[in-house]
């Protein structure tokens, strides 16, 4: 098991607790894109992206990413790597 703390520990989200990091799907653009912006500056962005993919973390915002863009990248993912073996 891989241990994330640092990535909680330099994430720019711990300085804004005021945001909703699990937003309602219905959320809307806006709400994301805020959230993004915070992502956008975080010295831990790809490492927080990662985590959420490694961990499975389905719900919220991590790495920049809504719930349906890491599905996104993770069918991509998969694809890639059956591409690959496939070879």
């Amino acid at each position: 098991m891989t241990d994330w703390t640092h990535v909680y520990e330099g994430a720019a989200c711990r300085d804004h607790p005021e945001l909703d990091w699990f937003p309602d799907r219905r959320a809307g653009g806006q709400t994301i894109a805020a959230l993004r912006e915070v992502c956008n500056s975080c010295p831990v962005q790809a490492e927080c992206l990662e985590m959420a993919m490694t961990e499975r973390l389905y719900h919220g915002v991590w790495g920049g990413m809504s719930e349906r863009q890491r599905s996104r990248l993770r069918t991509a993912r998969y694809q890639a790597a059956r591409e690959a073996v496939s070879a």
